[in-house]
């Protein structure tokens, strides 16, 4: 027969009562701390994958619905062209005034959008660097760059690191 003994079992008991008051104070904090991460890894990738022409959208991608149990990290208003890009789009019409119709592509089919205003021309500099206005331009499509997952991927090993901290600030123990 083998028995055990615990020692010291009421300061145990004490210490998880403490740490079980004191997650509700500290997960706001940590929560956020983990958007950030993954925040700044969905621009790093970003920045690498998409040669950041105008920093649009880098500079939209923001931690936004904080809950006290939970977090979100997207992108702003006027980016709804990161699905696009995310997954890729097979060839398509550009028309002025924001409509463009069957982009899909990649791992979620056909999907199409609609930016209402816009202007009533289409304007930019060509590849031999002259200026253009049209009326629809015909885009040749994209293949997925996947900057969200892979931003997101990458942080893992941070929020790992950050959890093990959160733990060990609850419980007041090294890990």
């Amino acid at each position: 027969m083998i028995r055990a003994q615990v020692i010291g079992e009421e300061e145990l008991i004490a210490k998880f009562k403490a740490a079980e008051a004191a997650i509700p104070m500290a997960k706001p904090y940590h929560l956020r701390a983990v958007g950030d991460t993954i925040q700044n890894n969905i621009q790093i990738a970003i920045a690498a994958k998409l040669k950041m022409r105008t920093g649009k959208l880098w500079d939209s991608v923001r931690v936004f619905g904080e809950t006290k149990n939970g977090i979100s990290v997207g992108t702003g208003k006027g980016t709804d062209y990161v699905q696009p890009l995310e997954f890729g789009s097979i060839p398509h019409r550009i028309y002025a005034g924001g409509h463009t119709i069957g982009i899909g592509g990649g791992d979620v089919g056909h999907y199409g959008f609609y930016v209402p205003g816009g202007s009533s021309m289409l304007h930019f500099i060509d590849s031999e660097g002259e200026e253009r206005f049209a009326l629809y331009v015909n885009h040749p499509g994209n293949r997925p760059y996947r900057f969200v997952y892979s931003g997101a991927m990458a942080s893992w090993g941070e929020i790992s690191i950050l959890c093990m901290s959160y733990l060990r600030e609850v419980f007041g123990v090294p890990l």
